[in-house]
């Protein structure tokens, strides 16, 4: 299975997102947006079981706070895959990424060292049918956004017309 550990937001900030992403044809679901912590790639399910355990002894508690400032291509210009919205990395995520990889990354093998705070809107495949949204880099109201649960997440791709769907393997609620 494919897996990553994700942020997922709030209902007041799914419905802010939406605001920015207006309802049209092509678009992430809502219950599939979230911000990717650690892509952590295929893993057996030992492996997963082994993960979960660890997400369950590891002491998260607060929810995050966190601000989307301008639009951007993941993972980057060259090799854009989705349209995301961006922020810089802020005190609270960097908390929890320091949780995370005391207490799972490195004994998953993986850090977090190149870690760009986004939410996936759409793939870019899909967008380039409809009429384009929005420019690469374009600024539009800052959008203040929560993040009530972390969640382990398997990714199932499917064809690039209905895009990635998740299913989530594990999740904490974060006050």
């Amino acid at each position: 299975m494919r897996v990553f550990i994700a942020l997922m937001p709030d209902t007041a900030s799914i419905a802010a997102l939406q605001g920015l992403m207006d309802h049209r044809e092509g678009w992430h679901h809502s219950e599939d947006l979230h911000m990717t912590l650690h892509f952590l790639g295929d893993r057996s399910n030992v492996q997963i079981e082994y993960l979960i355990h660890e997400l369950d002894t590891c002491d998260f508690i607060d929810a995050v706070k966190w601000q989307a400032n301008y639009l951007g291509d993941f993972p980057d210009s060259l090799n854009a895959n989705f349209w995301v919205v961006e922020g810089l990395l802020n005190k609270n995520l960097e908390l929890l990424l320091d949780k995370l990889e005391s207490s799972i990354l490195i004994k998953a093998g993986r850090t977090y060292n190149e870690f760009r705070p986004h939410v996936s809107l759409c793939h870019k495949k899909r967008m380039q049918k409809l009429e384009r949204a929005f420019e690469e880099g374009a600024e539009f109201e800052p959008l203040k956004l929560r993040f009530n649960r972390i969640v382990l997440v398997e990714s199932k791709y499917g064809e690039v017309e209905t895009g990635p769907r998740y299913h989530v393997l594990w999740q904490r609620n974060l006050s």
